[in-house]
């Protein structure tokens, strides 16, 4: 059984590979830090997942992947027209982003590759879903039961 915080892991950690790949054409040493990253993120969200009952887990378990990969869009959408990282203090002007909407439908079907490789976790858990552990991690596990459910 894969965990599913081994899958968070691996899909933030991916997510970041695309957007990396997708604009600086390299992957370098540093990528450690995106990786890392994606363990930490992962970890805050399998905590989180805790206080769910089983069936109401693999619900938002979902919905947080639909929700990243319209993170992980956005950005790169955004960054490709103003060739800057996405910010929290530019999400306050996102209302301006109307004035721009036929430069950002072009610019979303000029990266439809990115856009799509993006939606790889959704293709891998529709094929693979039964084989990801939503169980609780036992809290004696000593984190076992992170990355073996």
């Amino acid at each position: 059984m894969l965990s599913l915080f081994i899958f968070f892991a691996a899909a933030i950690s991916y997510f970041e590979l695309v957007y990396r790949h997708w604009f600086f054409k390299s992957i370098g040493v540093d990528y450690i830090f995106p990786v890392l990253f994606g363990f930490a993120a992962a970890a805050v969200i399998f905590s989180i997942f805790a206080f769910f009952p089983k069936i109401a887990r693999k619900i938002i378990a979902f919905l947080v992947v639909i929700l990243l990969i319209l993170v992980y869009a956005a950005e790169l959408i955004y960054y490709d027209i103003f060739h800057v990282p996405l910010s929290v203090y530019s999400l306050v002007g996102a209302k301006d982003v109307l004035e721009f909407w036929n430069i950002a439908l072009s610019i979303i079907f000029k990266n439809g590759l990115a856009i799509s490789l993006l939606c790889l976790p959704v293709v891998f858990w529709s094929l693979f879903g039964k084989k990801i552990s939503f169980s609780r991690p036992h809290p004696f596990a000593g984190g076992g039961g992170l990355f073996f459910g």
